[in-house]
């Protein structure tokens, strides 16, 4: 009982601090010294997401007594468990009116969202394939708002990793098999099959869906859930074109030609299987810019520089040998 009081007046007092700060044109740098100021008091713990996502990442970013080049945040970011070697990436979009789903993340929350969406039980998708995540966000000049996070992941080495075998996201055979040798239906149960026909039960169903089993997560005590070989293109059509129609209207047939030919190459590369990564718990994902502060690890809070889902970007992140210090050179140029 006493835990619980003593969070409860961590909570009251992040409440009575924000809502002090709110609206004061010099906030988020007095919540960025309040959270450093505890940090430096060896009380990192007492700080919340909400404090987090008020102060600003560049002063905390500059004041933070850690090396910050690239280095040695990948360093950190190794030793408190992410895969630095596996970039993913989660398009967003304004029209999906979901917390993590949205343009504006600054954390993925790890509770279920009020609206009722696929997949709205806080599961929260990833992909290795850019341009699968383009077509989670809707790319172009009438959209100026969306984003393509690229994003780490903090991985549980005994969490489920299946090769669905090149198969879409919609029809997973429940033969397809872990790295322990059990199939779908063994490590979710069989209420992860689709019951396409309304029987009693789903005994005889063949196949499911990467909804189903995010559904299925948190009833297995998973956090993560790893699927190769999967064909998961999205609603959206991916597309390099974030010109408004006037601009488009003034390119020559070379231009107009090369955007055509970069369209499709895109767009055929959203076609390809690629790697999903499910996850459930908010705390298992930062950014790639991120501080990696180990002193708080416990929050959800990515830190997060936003990458526009624009040409430019999207070019980037098609070149195989991508690297991360580009990536961070092209956001500073963009005033990220």
């Amino acid at each position: 009982m006493a835990r619980r009081s003593g969070a409860n007046a961590v909570s009251k007092l992040a409440k009575s601090l924000i809502d002090l700060l709110s609206g004061k044109d010099d906030a988020a740098e007095q919540m960025s010294k309040y959270i450093l100021a505890k940090r430096a008091a060896g009380q990192a713990d007492q700080i919340t997401d909400e404090m987090m996502a008020l102060a600003d990442p560049d002063y905390l970013a500059k004041n933070t007594p850690l090396d910050m080049s690239t280095e040695a945040r990948m360093q950190r970011a190794r030793d408190m468990g992410f895969d630095t070697d596996t970039m993913l990436y989660h398009g967003a979009h304004d029209e999906i009116p979901s917390s993590y789903q949205r343009s504006d993340i600054k954390a993925f929350d790890d509770r279920p969202s009020l609206v009722p969406i696929s997949g709205s039980d806080g599961t929260v998708f990833m992909t290795d394939n850019p341009a699968v995540a383009a077509s989670y966000a809707k790319v172009g000049n009438q959209t100026p708002n969306n984003q393509i996070y690229p994003l780490l992941v903090k991985k549980d080495v005994n969490d489920p990793m299946i090769d669905v075998g090149g198969t879409p996201y919609f029809g997973i055979p429940y033969t397809a098999q872990g790295k322990t040798g059990e199939n779908i239906k063994e490590i979710f149960g069989p209420n992860v099959m689709k019951n396409d026909y309304n029987l009693e039960d789903n005994s005889a169903a063949i196949d499911t869906t990467t909804d189903l089993i995010s559904r299925q997560m948190p009833k297995k005590d998973l956090e993560t859930v790893t699927l190769f070989n999967v064909l998961d293109r999205g609603p959206q059509t991916p597309t390099g074109t974030p010109f408004d129609k006037d601009v488009i209207a003034r390119m020559d047939a070379k231009d107009l030609e090369d955007l055509k030919s970069y369209n499709e190459e895109l767009q055929a590369q959203s076609r390809k299987p690629s790697t999903d990564v499910l996850v459930q718990k908010g705390n298992r994902i930062r950014s790639p810019f991120a501080r990696f502060d180990p002193e708080f690890a416990h929050l959800r809070n990515i830190s997060a520089s936003v990458v526009p889902a624009s040409v430019g970007m999207a070019q980037l992140l098609q070149k195989p040998d991508v690297t991360k210090e580009e990536i961070e050179e092209y956001l500073s140029g963009s005033g990220l």
